[in-house]
């Protein structure tokens, strides 16, 4: 048996827990250090020409070393997304001083399902932290326009770089990859400022924050996980398993809330019997609602999982975790009105 106590762990299984995905923030320090002088668009004949369909896209460097490294970060984004090149995202923003300037980030939904386990997505709360790694260009080139009015008429188009030689010559490299999609915007969300060289990113109003759940959409999601992340106990639930005692919490507490204390107390009890999982619950208290997800979602419920006896289900140890259970609720409540 396992030293494992779990004291002052409260955990609603209506609430989504927030998780934080960390993005690639290397590529733009490579894209930097390479010094990307230029974009070069090829055609398949002369743009000055009507009907020439755009071909390749390249950025062109000094540096080669940094520069290979930032392209072999945006070839693991497409590996790493069932080689899915649309996992790399390339907006052009049209500035107001006649030039444009390209933002290079990893596409948030492919980023996302490749960071959460197919049977997690509906059951966090994901917050994302993604770099974008700007390009400005100081003119609309004649190539630039030709390009944005018609590389959809291209079945796909070639990203790829090059170094730039002190002679002026552009050595290309083999590496590339092929996309379709390419996002233009002429309201920029970002300004270049040219006494700091760098970019300001346009912000959301103060106080905007992402929408929470409702008290009602919370309840619906608890039964909703409570029946299907454990139907074995809840099926013994409905079948007066624990009646005495449930019938007497029921008169001041909510039945479905009786439901979970007791379930959770089943959920610890079988955690503190396995010993993987009981080396993993030593961890500080705020990664446990993560890791009772990833237990209920990847532990599936038997005829053979452990019940303990009856007898440890008593009222005092029930309630002290409904108290707990509650205090996560009223944190999430608390945090979404504040």
């Amino acid at each position: 048996m396992s030293s494992l106590e779990f004291l002052d762990t409260g955990f609603d299984f209506g609430l989504k827990p927030d998780i934080i995905l960390l993005g690639d923030l290397h590529f733009g320090k490579y894209f930097v250090e390479g010094k990307c002088v230029a974009l070069s668009f090829a055609f398949d004949r002369d743009p000055r020409h009507a009907g020439a369909i755009p071909t390749n896209l390249f950025f062109v460097f000094q540096n080669e070393i940094p520069a290979t490294k930032f392209f072999e970060s945006l070839l693991l984004w497409i590996e790493h997304s069932d080689n899915d090149a649309e996992a790399v995202e390339l907006t052009f923003f049209e500035d107001k001083d006649g030039g444009y300037t390209v933002g290079i980030s990893q596409e948030k939904e492919r980023f996302m399902k490749r960071m959460i386990p197919y049977y997690l997505v509906d059951r966090v709360s994901p917050m994302m932290m993604l770099l974008t790694q700007y390009k400005k260009v100081d003119v609309l080139g004649r190539n630039y326009l030709h390009f944005k009015n018609n590389y959809k008429n291209s079945k796909q188009i070639s990203i790829g770089y090059g170094i730039l030689a002190s002679n002026g010559t552009i050595r290309y490299n083999k590496k590339s990859f092929s996309k379709r999609n390419f996002q233009f915007s002429q309201d920029s969300a970002i300004n270049f400022n040219h006494k700091n060289q760098d970019y300001e990113v346009t912000q959301p109003p103060r106080g905007q924050k992402l929408p929470k759940d409702s008290l009602e959409e919370i309840q619906q999601r608890r039964t909703k996980e409570l029946k299907s992340l454990l139907p074995f106990a809840w099926h013994r639930l409905q079948n007066d398993w624990l009646k005495e005692v449930r019938d007497i919490l029921k008169q001041n507490h909510g039945s479905e809330l009786v439901t979970q204390g007791i379930l959770n107390l089943l959920v610890f009890e079988r955690i503190k019997n396995n010993p993987i999982w009981a080396e993993k619950f030593k961890q500080p208290r705020n990664r446990h609602a993560h890791l009772l997800l990833e237990y209920l979602t990847t532990t599936h419920e038997s005829f053979d999982s452990y019940f303990p006896d009856d007898a440890f289900f008593d009222r005092e140890r029930i309630v002290a975790q409904m108290k707990l259970d509650k205090n996560e609720l009223d944190e999430y409540l608390n945090e979404k009105q504040s």
